[in-house]
């Protein structure tokens, strides 16, 4: 079972937060969330054209449009990946499985120490390998994973053959 997160609708965005991150990241009150949304859209998206790409056509196909970001602490117990609230984990597999399929993207701004992997069935899902925060992921110090459902996680030079292969379907 999922644990109870805070949630905030922007225009396109849903973010979900804990209620450590409300303190950590300053997100309490409407301009905070809306200027989070924008930033973590921009650092996990907006300065990657192949994932843009990727996402285009993978809206077009699926019909879905909407982004929904996870934001809290995380750490990974016994090689599973948890994110944390008041001192309570849950399995970020189990956030997935819950918003999958409502969502196009699924961004997690949760720390992953040992590089744990997760799986989707209809939602993209893009998430940092090792530890993140706003000031690494400005500096472009963390590196990100893209998940395309039915597919698995790509590599860089897999995006253009991918794009073309989401285009024909």
């Amino acid at each position: 079972m999922s644990l109870k997160l805070l949630k905030h609708t922007n225009k396109d965005i849903d973010i979900f937060y804990t209620y450590e991150m409300v303190e950590d990241r300053g997100l309490s009150n409407k301009i905070s969330l809306d200027v989070a949304c924008y930033r973590t859209e921009e650092n996990f998206i907006g300065k990657n054209d192949d994932y843009k790409n990727i996402i285009k056509e993978n809206s077009k196909k699926t019909g879905l449009e909407r982004i929904a970001i996870l934001t809290a602490h995380g750490d990974s117990i016994r090689n599973n990946w948890f994110y944390f609230n008041e001192d309570a984990g849950s399995p970020i597999q189990h956030w997935i499985d819950d918003v999958d399929g409502k969502y196009n993207v699924l961004i997690l701004d949760v720390c992953n120490p040992k590089n744990s992997q997760i799986s989707s069935e209809n939602s993209i899902v893009i998430h940092p390998n090792g530890g993140v925060s706003n000031r690494l992921l400005m500096q472009d110090l963390v590196q990100l994973e893209l998940y395309l459902p039915g597919i698995g996680y790509l590599d860089s030079y897999l995006f253009e053959e991918q794009l073309k292969k989401l285009k024909e379907k």
